[in-house]
């Protein structure tokens, strides 16, 4: 309901928390921060979209039940400020969290040979105003980048840099779409990247307020950057080799169950055959640790390796998919990045359903969550590559007995 910020009823709370950047992340974040008790104002430069994703509880467009639950609560609301200048004004710690593009690398379509590095120059330009902005001011704050970067933009670059009124950190989120509210309100841990110890203290202190027993990993800016792209490259790379046994085993006749409960048993973590990896930020942090790598003079094999390996994976079910495909056309079901979320962002589904086109075999969708077409089809074939409850049910009440899945 609320929009502008309230000047009139300005009051001190635990912290004064400014977000810049309200959107799929940066607005449950500030909701989070409203719901620790923190005096919360917002700025996004597209203002009416972020007004109206406020007033809204449709399920299209905040998929996440604990995000409406934030946006129920009145008390919980996020006043938007008429201009960044006012977040700075008013703001103890400010957290910038504009997108981090990388077009053509989100892992639903193969990664072009030519690899580029994300664009961060929203994220510099931002980070410069707020630094001028304090100056100005006189106003000593922290900022807290968010934003996923890459260590090319942060050794011997100045726009990343402690002055005289801004101390900075870098603060990476371990989240999920579709459930950032709940990944956000349940952290294992915080990572916070900063070589200052008063913002590394300021970041802490936003997001344990009530409960301090999270464990908090302190390090430098670079340390914390290179551990967030190893926390998903270790995840792309464990799931893609997995997948790669599973072609081994299939042409072998052996059975991939078997093999990881054995490694399972053995202390290895528990991963299953399946499709590829998916969400846009894995093979998105896959491609800049690629260019880290390559800075370092390290060598770049094992991020290309991977990328390449969960590409080889999705054009093996491809291949073995257009098997059973007498007529030449399937229907692939689910086809988001993962179940139980409308988001497309790296879907494997959609990575196997490109190789199929590519190979001559006329390809159609469907997928409760993020596609509003009609359903398909009964009489199959079928591809189950996102297990949605309702695709499930579908599939149990009305596929035609015999259909090929």
């Amino acid at each position: 309901r609320s929009t502008l910020f309230p000047y009139t009823t300005l009051f001190r709370s635990l912290f004064m928390i400014g977000v810049i950047g309200l959107g799929k992340v940066g607005l449950p974040l500030a909701l989070v921060m409203r719901h620790y008790g923190h005096q919360v104002i917002g700025w996004d430069i597209d203002v009416k979209r972020v007004q109206s994703e406020l007033e809204t509880r449709d399920p299209r467009v905040h998929p996440e039940k604990e995000l409406r639950d934030l946006l129920d609560a009145d008390a919980y609301q996020v006043p938007l400020a008429p201009d960044g200048e006012s977040v700075i004004k008013y703001s103890d710690v400010i957290f910038l969290v504009p997108p981090t593009p990388l077009p053509g690398f989100l892992g639903d379509r193969p990664v072009p040979n030519r690899l580029e590095t994300f664009d961060l120059r929203t994220l510099i330009e931002l980070f410069k105003q707020v630094c001028e902005c304090a100056e100005k001011l006189g106003r000593p704050i922290t900022v807290v980048v968010v934003s996923t970067i890459g260590l090319n933009w942060v050794d011997g670059q100045e726009w990343f840099q402690d002055t005289k009124w801004v101390k900075v950190a870098y603060n990476p989120p371990f989240i999920s779409l579709g459930q950032v509210v709940a990944d956000f309100t349940n952290q294992r841990f915080l990572l916070v990247g900063s070589n200052t110890p008063k913002a590394a203290d300021a970041v802490a202190a936003a997001w344990t307020p009530v409960d301090n027993k999270i464990p908090v990993l302190r390090m430098s800016i670079a340390s914390a950057v290179i551990a967030k792209l190893a926390y998903n490259a270790v995840k792309t790379t464990r799931i893609t080799w997995m997948n790669s046994l599973a072609i081994l085993a299939e042409a072998h006749g052996a059975n991939i169950d078997s093999i990881s409960s054995m490694l399972h048993l053995a202390g290895e973590p528990k991963v299953q055959a399946g499709l590829g990896d998916g969400g846009a930020c894995r093979i998105r942090d896959m491609v800049s640790l690629h260019w880290g790598m390559v800075g370092a003079r390290a060598g770049d094999g094992l991020p290309d390796s991977v990328i390449q390996a969960r590409e080889e994976h999705a054009d093996w079910i491809a291949t073995e998919t257009a098997r059973h495909c007498p007529d030449g056309r399937v229907t692939i079901l689910g086809t988001t990045y993962k179940p139980g979320v409308p988001y497309e962002d790296g879907s494997p589904a959609l990575l196997v359903g490109g190789f199929l086109a590519n190979a001559g075999v006329s390809v159609t969708y469907w997928d409760p969550l993020a596609r509003p077409e009609p359903m398909p089809s009964a009489g199959g074939p079928f591809l189950l590559a996102i297990p949605h409850t309702d695709v499930l049910r579908w599939l149990a009440t009305e596929a035609k007995p015999g259909a090929n899945e």
